[in-house]
């Protein structure tokens, strides 16, 4: 979030806070503090950790509410200016609207992804995070499938969640009931490259 929406408050936390993390690093505070006794230099360590971590956690709470995620706390944020303000856009194609999400992260998935319905208007949209061996089961699938004239009779019941979540969107094929079936375009493609592949012997 860009500064300038913090509060004057909560953009002075935001400077102790930076001053904490300033001394605190290396062995600055050994330099800061040289002409203190270690005894009393191990005290005000502990006092700025925990200045640290309580300026931390008022800083980080603060975030939602300036992307608009939760009400903003007139303390912590700078409310003479809309939530719309705070989305700047690089191109006038993409007009953001306030993200939606029970989180920052969610917020943030739902702005990338009017980002991206934007940029690439036919992306494909995964309910759950892609993982790379979901991927290989789905290769594994699509494979077989090209090699039974696009179609897979029988897809084993643990693997059909993953295809469905992933080859579907991806346009790859369709998961039915048990079994896959090669997308036409897709099915086409693979056929052509085959035959290819065979005339040419690569």
């Amino acid at each position: 979030m860009d500064p300038r929406f913090f509060s004057a408050t909560l953009i002075k936390q935001l400077q102790r806070l930076v001053l904490c993390n300033y001394v605190l690093e290396g062995e600055r505070l050994e330099q800061y503090a040289g002409d203190m006794s270690r005894a009393d230099r191990q005290v005000a360590g502990g006092i700025l950790e925990d200045m640290r971590s309580s300026l931390e956690q008022r800083v980080l709470q603060r975030d939602p509410a300036g992307y608009g995620v939760e009400r903003a706390a007139e303390d912590a944020i700078d409310t003479s200016h809309a939530i719309e303000d705070r989305l700047q856009p690089l191109t006038s194609e993409l007009a953001p609207q306030v993200p939606i999400g029970a989180r920052l992260s969610d917020a943030f998935r739902d702005l990338v992804r009017q980002m991206l319905d934007v940029q690439h208007p036919g992306h494909p949209r995964f309910e759950e995070e892609v993982k790379d061996r979901d991927l290989r089961i789905v290769w594994s699938v699509v494979e077989q499938a090209v090699e039974q004239d696009g179609r897979v009779p029988l897809v084993p019941s643990e693997q059909r969640r993953v295809v469905r979540r992933i080859a579907n969107p991806l346009r790859l094929g369709v998961q039915h009931e048990a079994p896959f079936e090669l997308h036409p375009h897709c099915a086409s493609a693979w056929t052509s490259s085959s035959r290819w592949k065979a005339a040419t012997g690569r």
